[in-house]
């Protein structure tokens, strides 16, 4: 076998597995046929704000060619817990600005437990979502999910209950929640498997 072959085999060894090895950017891609976004827009267009739901999804790029709506439950549970630290670093940021004020520091700082609690949900949830596919583990997701907002939630209603008045957070909480809501109704929305 002379040279000119043996490179000839080896070119075509190494562009053959170089196309037919799956790759972590290819490997959940969709059919070259598929509609970027296709299903954050079904998911979207049953939200009260379409706009803002789109927006949020196209923070993570999987959703652009998300194959499922497992793949999109991911994503927003990815981009509530991500949501969540950035309210709690605002919200640490923004405390010492009431640090003269005990009840506004206190209610401040349950804020910041409350965030530590919802996101612990949403942690459980996702590891529910990414485990083996029933719905026994959906509907614990689901559940942690509910109860991810309602941590969320409690900030608000604390600082209110306290006459904490804080337009920054209040719309920080407004919009984490609605991410979490988006989760909550994806996880809702999954097809029960069959057996």
């Amino acid at each position: 076998m002379d040279s000119m072959s043996r490179t000839t085999i080896f070119v075509t060894i190494a562009l053959s597995l170089f196309f037919h090895v799956p790759t972590p950017a290819n490997s959940t891609r969709m059919p070259l046929n598929s509609t970027p976004y296709k299903l954050v827009n079904e998911f979207c267009n049953q939200a009260k704000n379409k706009t803002f739901c789109v927006e949020t999804f196209k923070l993570d790029p999987r959703s652009a060619l998300a194959p499922d709506q497992v793949t999109l439950v991911k994503v927003a549970i990815d981009l509530g817990i991500n949501d969540i630290s950035k309210l709690k670093s605002h919200v640490s940021l923004v405390l010492p600005k009431h640090g003269t004020n005990p009840t506004a520091k206190l209610a401040l700082q349950s804020c910041v437990s409350s965030f530590d609690v919802a996101s612990e949900f949403l942690r459980g949830a996702l590891k529910f979502v990414s485990g083996p596919y029933d719905e026994d583990s959906y509907e614990t997701a689901s559940e942690n999910i509910l109860n991810a907002g309602y941590s969320v939630e409690s900030c608000q209603r604390g600082l209110d209950s306290k006459g904490v008045h804080d337009p920054s957070i209040s719309r920080a909480v407004t919009s984490t929640s609605r991410v979490i809501g988006f989760a909550f109704r994806i996880t809702n929305n999954v097809p029960t498997p069959t057996s």
